[in-house]
């Protein structure tokens, strides 16, 4: 296997002690992220609305009639409790029920107060009173800012655009107005009274004429209707509200006001049997008078009392034919307008229970009161869903097959009464003949007698029927009844949730720093640890230096005493072991691009070898684009490259510092050629001089990924330094690095590692607070 692919090989492995190493260095991040969720959770749950769930319970009193079968010969209806539900929970959220409720609240006018973040509503606690002057404009959903003036006068102030369509209105004025007194201009027309509530005088108030179709729709989205799985005669309303005296009161009128709309629908039924048999009372008293009025002056005028006993007989059995007949041709013309009502709904639901008029068919009752129920569902359904609704197209087919069974029963029956009819005519003729036979007084008696008990008998029964009619008006009970009223008491918060959203901000305050620096990490190629470059390579690690907090690039003269220094210090030492022989002194400190520090590195080395009494020489080797000189506050003038295009001698070129046993060559003006001058020979004279006067010998080398300089004179090198900067070095120059190492292109190659801070120590960071006495600053 090759070395380089066995370094890649172990760079792919995990450590997961490194890992936690590594984000712990970073603790200060996570103690600030989390305390900023903390802080930015608190915030919320202080200066959010609040949201509250209020809840309310109604009871169906018809439940168990809700489940009931009706089998007729066509087919079969099912109505079961799931259907029923459907039914309440459809009326509860429809248009018209909502908009009757808000009309019955009042609430045109919806007052606010203006917080940090949101407008709150401050409903039941207003600090005025507006009321709207009839039949004038007022637009809708502008806010109107009052503010108190004195106790006689206020200010009141517009500014805000108004959109109608397409057509967008810019509303601003500013105007002082009297409480009790009328404002009226364009826009508005109301009165302000003041409602002495008490309010700091800084708030800011402002309110709102509303658009009761929009506020309708708006509590339709916020109610929810949920059945009782355990409990099948109880439905659950619960209300989204951020006011909850507002929650309160409405879901209450809604409960109120829905308990008063399916007891008048009930109501509606016995109000049109009563009002039909009024209508026909009224009718019947007429004739019945003129029959008992008619048949008293012929008794008065004729003196006749009674009939032989062939003709009572025969008139008694007239009598109860012609009954027959009148209740036969009522209930044929009832059908006959049943049949033509049963295609309107509206008329449909004004029809009365056929019972009333005598049809005791169970089946017709039942179609009638189910198809008219039907109508009734399918009219408050049609306000909440299209046209093409699952639930809509689903109740169409009921109605139409509903329609379709009560249309064919009532054809039979009316079939059936048309042939009783006519076998009446038939036996009522035959009667007619008999009494023919009477003597003339004797018929016209029984005629005016005949007259005279049919009309009785009729107004007998009409006033029995509206007897039942009113008692069963009286006794009527409305389809639900409220359970459990909303309360202040059992509302709860659902929002903000102050546990959830501290612990949301403590989980985000973890996350988002631990996020931050797993992608800074992934998409970091830098070097960030000492182990990350022992794992992608073998060669050793001379030393670690420290990061130079000083601005002066001579730290290790400046502060012998730093840590920085003591980096150095051990650099120098661990050099000792890799130059194990005396006559081994020349160290090449190269780097792979510019930017890493070798200069640095090559000038505070050279420094703490000459602390050590040793003879050192500093060589810039880099002519392209040296630092060094600057550094020593040398002019350049003169250096290598005058040397080694034979311009100036050794002795000319060499320069002393104020450093004890520290000289310097400086790499001279740039030359057009500076890998021939390398490669001439003059270079070897060079070094050869330089070893025979000096201890050791450090060349500042250009990048060798760069130009071929540093190659060339790494090669006249003891040991070859490569200089990598954590958090600036790219991952691939140590690839570039092992390949010299691998192809032996420069001498014993070690690796200096520059730039450190505390995390890039790993766990080994000698240079702690621990260790602080073992150095100054």
């Amino acid at each position: 296997m090759d070395k380089s692919d066995s370094y890649k090989e172990e760079s792919n492995t995990f450590d997961s002690k490194r890992s936690l190493y590594h984000f712990l260095n970073k603790w200060h991040w996570f103690v600030l992220s989390i305390f900023t969720g903390l802080v930015i959770a608190l915030f919320f749950n202080i200066y959010m609305p609040i949201k509250y769930n209020i809840n309310s319970s109604i009871i169906i009193n018809n439940i168990n009639n809700g489940s009931t079968k009706v089998n007729i010969s066509q087919g079969s209806y099912d109505n079961s409790r799931g259907a029923l539900d459907l039914n309440h929970a459809v009326r509860l959220k429809s248009f018209v029920v909502n908009q009757k409720v808000l009309e019955n609240l009042g609430w045109n006018i919806m007052w606010y107060q203006e917080t940090l973040l949101y407008n709150k509503d401050i409903y039941g606690n207003e600090p005025f009173k507006v009321n709207l002057i009839p039949n004038k404009l007022n637009i809708t959903g502008i806010p109107i800012y009052v503010k108190k003036l004195s106790d006689t006068e206020c200010e009141i102030m517009v500014d805000a655009k108004y959109k109608q369509g397409n057509m967008s209105t810019k509303v601003s004025f500013k105007q002082k107005i009297k409480f009790g007194e009328p404002f009226n201009n364009q826009y508005f027309a109301f009165i302000i009274e003041d409602s002495k509530n008490q309010y700091t005088s800084n708030s800011s108030f402002f309110f709102t004429i509303n658009n009761i179709n929009s506020l309708v729709l708006r509590f339709q989205e916020h109610i929810k209707i949920i059945p009782n799985d355990k409990l099948p005669d109880l439905i659950e309303l619960i209300l989204n509200e951020n006011n909850v005296r507002r929650g309160v009161d409405y879901l209450n009128e809604l409960t109120k006001y829905y308990v008063e709309f399916g007891l008048a629908e009930k109501n509606l039924v016995a109000e049109n049997t009563i009002k039909f048999i009024d209508n026909q009372l009224k009718s019947v008293t007429d004739s019945l008078s003129f029959s008992e009025n008619k048949f008293a002056t012929f008794r008065t005028n004729t003196q006749s009392v009674d009939l032989n006993q062939e003709g009572g007989i025969v008139m008694q059995k007239k009598e109860n034919l012609e009954s027959e007949r009148a209740i036969l041709e009522s209930r044929l013309e009832y059908l006959r307008n049943l049949r033509q009502d049963m295609n309107d709904a509206q008329r449909m639901k004004q029809t009365i229970i056929p019972s009333v008029i005598g049809i005791t068919d169970v089946t017709i009752n039942n179609l009638v009161t189910k198809l008219s129920d039907l109508y009734s569902r399918r009219e408050v359904l049609s306000f909440s869903v299209q046209e093409k609704a699952p639930s809509l197209i689903l109740l169409d087919k009921e109605i139409q097959f509903t329609h379709n069974l009560l249309s064919s029963n009532i054809n039979t029956l009316l079939s059936a009464t048309e042939t009783d009819l006519d076998n009446l005519a038939r036996r009522a003729g035959g009667f007619s003949s008999q009494l023919s036979l009477l003597p003339r007084t004797e018929q016209q008696f029984s005629s005016l007698k005949r007259s005279f008990d049919l009309n009785n008998d009729l107004y007998t029964f009409l006033l029995k029927m509206r007897a039942e009619s009113a008692i069963t008006y009286a006794s009527n009970q409305p389809d639900v009844k409220v359970l459990d009223r909303a309360r202040i008491e059992t509302s709860k918060i659902v929002s903000p949730m102050q546990g959830v959203n501290f612990l949301i901000g403590l989980i985000m305050g973890f996350l988002i720093p631990l996020l931050i620096i797993l992608l800074r990490d992934f998409f970091n190629n830098t070097f960030q640890s000492k182990e990350e470059i022992q794992e992608m390579t073998k060669l050793p690690i001379a030393g670690m230096i420290i990061h130079n907090k000083s601005k002066n690039d001579l730290v290790v003269s400046e502060n012998p005493r730093s840590n920085i220094t003591e980096s150095f210090r051990l650099l120098r030492t661990n050099l000792k072991f890799i130059l194990n022989e005396d006559r081994k002194k020349v160290i090449a400190v190269q780097s792979t691009i510019a930017g890493e520090g070798k200069s640095f590195i090559s000038l505070n080395l050279s420094s703490i070898l000459a602390l050590n009494d040793y003879k050192v020489l500093l060589v810039g080797v880099d002519m392209r684009m040296s630092k060094l000189h600057k550094a020593l506050k040398s002019d350049n003038k003169k250096g290598l490259s005058t040397y080694l295009s034979n311009q100036d001698k050794f002795d000319d070129i060499v320069e002393t510092t104020s450093i004890n046993n520290l000289s310097y060559v400086s790499s001279g003006p740039m030359p057009p050629n500076p890998a021939e001058l390398l490669e001439n020979g003059s270079f070897e004279r060079f070094m050869a001089e330089a070893r025979s006067k000096f201890d050791y010998i450090i060349l500042d080398c250009p990048p060798v990924s760069l130009v071929t300089d540093g190659t060339i004179t790494g090669l006249n090198a003891d040991v070859n330094l490569f200089v990598i900067r954590f958090r600036y070095s790219n991952k691939n120059v140590l690839q570039f690095i092992n390949e010299h190492e691998i192809k032996k292109t420069l001498p014993n190659l070690a690796l200096v590692l520059n730039d450190a801070v505390r995390e890039n120590f790993g766990t080994g960071n000698y240079y702690n607070s621990q260790n602080k006495a073992y150095y100054a600053e």
